[in-house]
């Protein structure tokens, strides 16, 4: 079997567009995802689909444009949103009546998560017997075209793969983690007693793979990361193995009485996709919800930008990840828990999802560089090289260099060092913990909802102009409290 790792390192899928720099972030990210679904996955540039734009831009400036980003998508499926039924039939049915000669559809299924939520249907799309064509079917295209043909009653997008946020690609901003023997001091240990964290992420290895923190464990026993079990021996499999145990540690750092449970969201090629995130989200929550025992916070660690709906008017927004954004739905409409979202390590203030969803439940975080630092005196610091920016992130915690339990013998690169359960981490899909950390200790502190924690920390935190907005909110002391006021400075985020 090809080692998903090798992918990294050849980058080897077909590109929808022409060339672009090869140190492109954005592009080597989508190659490395779409490698892993192979021939199911295309990468997209925007030159040829003009799946994104600068605002500014009309569709013929878009090829000459550098700097709009790439993203891939699934061109065996696409997602569609409205009240069509449970069974799928009506929404195979309104793709069937847009598709080309050359592709049929191949099936369809409908997420639901309750009657108050609009349902998200995905539609199988394969190549029509006889026919002599090899491209794959027009996906942002068909988008785009259910959209204007059902006069706004019906939404279509890409089913998106999705990028951990956490070299060349997203993965590991800074590079994979490195091994250290440097372990943080731990909290009070009853801090968070009470919360719980749902991690929809990677899943949990075994007790000899890594090192596990005591608060962390698997939802279910489906929820387990194999993280070597191809070939060459000694080298992670994925880019991103062991995601979920540094995610659970700083949350076991910062707040230990909290409990998390890791909940398994790939494909079995070891991908996240809008589809796989989405339906074990919508399933586990619904049975949450039904049985009244809501994780108070959901940790979103994971996103993709999104193709615009009209490339010569991109004000009119993006075809956001349908599947997502119908969870996000429901976790807003019955108000028992917050989706905390990672804003991606792009460089970028393109939005990108779920975190620029804009639900009041919602809360998008990036990355300070406190340069290994878990505190600051001024709960601000400069920004991450790596974090995705803008107005719509709502909040900044440290994200360098945090040392963190992590998987046991493995190195992240063919003659790699060896991690040995503990590491370095850099990315902002640590922010999520973090500030879940915070919020759980004000709920603990004063009983209050996730939603009115939040506002009570963000209150607390300093205000960042230089990088669009949202509030820089490290701890100023590992002794301090969640609302603790920093020492009066300028911010330097």
């Amino acid at each position: 079997m090809f080692h998903r790792l090798a992918a990294a390192v050849a980058l080897a899928v077909a590109v929808v567009a022409g060339a672009a720099p090869v140190d492109d972030i954005e592009l080597n990210t989508a190659r490395l995802l779409a490698a892993q679904l192979d021939q199911r996955a295309q990468v997209d540039d925007s030159s040829v689909t003009d799946c994104k734009v600068p605002e500014t831009a009309t569709r013929s400036m878009v090829a000459a444009t550098s700097g709009v980003g790439a993203l891939a998508y699934r061109t065996d499926r696409i997602a569609l949103r409205g009240w069509l039924g449970t069974d799928g039939t009506e929404a195979a049915d309104k793709v069937a009546d847009v598709l080309g000669p050359d592709h049929v559809v191949a099936g369809s299924e409908a997420v639901v998560f309750s009657d108050a939520v609009k349902p998200v249907y995905y539609v199988g799309l394969e190549r029509r017997d006889g026919s002599d064509s090899t491209d794959p079917p027009p996906i942002v295209e068909l988008s785009r075209r259910i959209r204007h043909l059902s006069g706004g009653t019906i939404t279509a997008s890409p089913v998106y793969l999705l990028s951990p946020a956490s070299g060349p690609t997203e993965g590991w901003p800074n590079g994979p983690p490195v091994p250290t023997s440097e372990v943080p001091k731990v909290r009070a240990s009853g801090l968070g007693a009470g919360v719980t964290a749902a991690v929809y992420d990677t899943g949990v290895p075994s007790d000899d793979d890594a090192n596990l923190p005591p608060n962390l464990s698997r939802l279910t026993g489906q929820d387990v990361e194999e993280i070597d079990v191809e070939a060459p021996l000694d080298v992670a499999d994925e880019r991103w193995t062991g995601h979920s145990v540094a995610i659970a540690d700083v949350f076991n750092t910062l707040a230990p009485g909290l409990k998390v449970e890791a909940v398994k969201v790939t494909e079995p090629t070891g991908v996240f996709t809008d589809e796989s995130a989405a339906k074990r989200m919508a399933r586990t929550l619904r049975a949450a919800h039904q049985a009244k025992v809501w994780p108070e916070l959901i940790v979103n660690a994971f996103g993709s930008p999104a193709c615009v709906i009209d490339p010569a008017d991109p004000a009119k927004g993006d075809m956001v990840p349908l599947g997502l954004e119908m969870v996000a739905d429901a976790v807003d409409l019955h108000d028992q828990a917050l989706i905390l979202a990672s804003a991606g390590n792009r460089t970028s203030d393109d939005h990108y999802y779920p975190a620029a969803f804009t639900h009041p439940a919602v809360i998008s975080i990036g990355a300070l560089n406190l340069a290994g630092q878990w505190t600051s005196t001024t709960r601000s610091g400069v920004v991450a090289d790596f974090s995705n920016y803008g107005d719509w992130v709502d909040a900044w915690v440290p994200g360098v260099k945090l040392s963190t339990r992590h998987v046991r013998g493995v190195a992240f690169e063919p003659g790699g060092k060896i991690v040995d359960g503990q590491a370095l981490v850099d990315g902002t899909s640590f922010g999520p913990s973090y500030l879940g950390s915070l919020i759980a200790e004000q709920m603990q502190a004063q009983g209050q909802s996730p939603l009115a924690a939040w506002q009570s920390v963000a209150a607390s935190g300093v205000r960042c102009e230089k990088s669009g907005g949202g509030v820089a909110l490290a701890l100023t002391d590992l002794a301090a409290t969640a609302t603790t006021k920093g020492a009066t400075g300028t911010p330097s985020c």
